[in-house]
């Protein structure tokens, strides 16, 4: 029988790691903590931790490993959200919490996180903390992988002009034809609306590319490139 794991240390910043992404794969993780871990340590630890309960994992049709907390694993991660599996849910997840990674490499962002299941409160996929001109303000991210209906897309964005944990809101599209419609939607609300909500397009955007910096972005009525907003 394997000895009982107290996951301290090394375990837990495997931890930590896992629950700010939500859902990671094992290649993923490697590559953001094979310097602090070690390759090989890493395997067996993670190793260890699903053996013992605190994280669980499944392969995907692209044949990678992918990684999520447990119940038990989330009460120990300062970051843990629940994980609801299924497809639809994966690929998003993974376009999402690639698209965090890459905005976190910007030098406004300091750091940010994937949130956990949608509820009826207002609930965007991720946060980022930034700074501009020395102030500080948090920023809700929002992947739209497809176009929700009108109705609910103005009432979301009603929500988000009037709610002060955010300073702005930044949605991400993949399909031109998807921010087209948020586009036309945006330009018909009133100024308090669209001073808070800003979208970006990449056509190219996958599970392992995302270029913010050749994004277009739309904003206060106009097309606008990502440093001219965040810079």
């Amino acid at each position: 029988m394997e000895r009982l794991l107290l996951p301290v240390g090394a375990y837990e910043s495997i931890l930590a790691q896992i629950g700010k992404w939500k859902v990671i794969s094992l290649k993923e993780l490697c590559n953001i903590m094979a310097k602090q871990v070690g390759y090989k340590g890493l395997a067996k630890q993670i190793t260890r931790l699903e053996k013992q309960g605190f994280i669980s994992s499944f392969f995907s049709y692209d044949n990678n490993k992918y990684i999520y907390l447990t119940n038990k694993g989330r009460n120990l991660s300062p970051s843990g959200v629940n994980y609801c599996r299924s497809e639809e849910n994966l690929n998003h997840d993974l376009k999402c919490s690639m698209v965090l990674r890459e905005l976190l490499n910007f030098e406004n962002f300091t750091d940010g996180e994937m949130l956990g299941e949608k509820t009826d409160s207002l609930s965007p996929d991720a946060k980022i903390l930034a700074k501009k001109n020395h102030t500080e303000y948090v920023l809700a991210l929002e992947l739209e992988l497809n176009q929700k209906s009108k109705d609910r897309i103005k009432e979301k964005f009603k929500k988000y002009s009037s709610y002060e944990t955010y300073s702005y809101v930044l949605y991400v599209f993949q399909k031109p034809e998807v921010m087209n419609a948020y586009t036309k939607i945006l330009q018909g609300m009133t100024e308090m609306v669209q001073k808070k909500i800003i979208l970006l397009l990449d056509a190219k955007l996958s599970n392992f590319n995302f270029d913010f910096r050749s994004a277009v972005c739309f904003f206060r009525g106009e097309l606008r490139n990502f440093e001219s907003i965040f810079g």
